[in-house]
């Protein structure tokens, strides 16, 4: 189980892991087409997936997550956003909700080095759950504007 601390750090801190998550989408010379987003929207996507990540139960099937993130893709397609960049955004906002989580937690015990663990692979999990969705999306957008072409 998540250890529910580490799960609160992050429900408390959403704004400071938005803005780590911005400065290094900002400064990766690969995310040319999502840095000219605008802030608030990154911020508020970063926002919105913390939460998800927060409220997120480890299961097969999650049909409103799925949807939301495929829908999602669809949308970078038609704003001509490269796939890679949408899953890139995905890793950024990974990392910097690792970084935070071990920046600001101080492991005690074996026990606490464990949560830490279980709460790092939930967020993996979680995040490659999320790009295999904005992937579908995006294909499926990709496919629809070839088959109308």
């Amino acid at each position: 189980m998540i250890h529910q601390t580490l799960v609160r750090l992050v429900h408390d801190h959403l704004d400071p892991i938005a803005t780590r998550t911005i400065q290094t989408i900002q400064q990766d010379d690969h995310l040319g087409s999502v840095r000219r987003l605008p802030e608030w929207e990154l911020r508020d996507w970063a926002k919105d997936v913390l939460r998800s990540l927060i409220d997120w139960p480890v299961q097969e099937d999650d049909r409103e997550l799925s949807e939301r993130y495929q829908a999602l893709g669809r949308r970078r397609f038609q704003d001509s956003i490269p796939l890679q960049e949408a899953i890139r955004r995905l890793h950024h906002l990974k990392w910097a909700v690792m970084n935070w989580v071990r920046d600001h937690s101080f492991p005690q015990s074996s026990a606490d080095l464990y949560a830490l663990e279980e709460f790092e692979h939930h967020v993996c999990v979680f995040i490659d759950y999320l790009v295999y969705y904005v992937a579908c999306g995006y294909e499926e957008a990709r496919q629809k504007t070839l088959l109308s072409a």
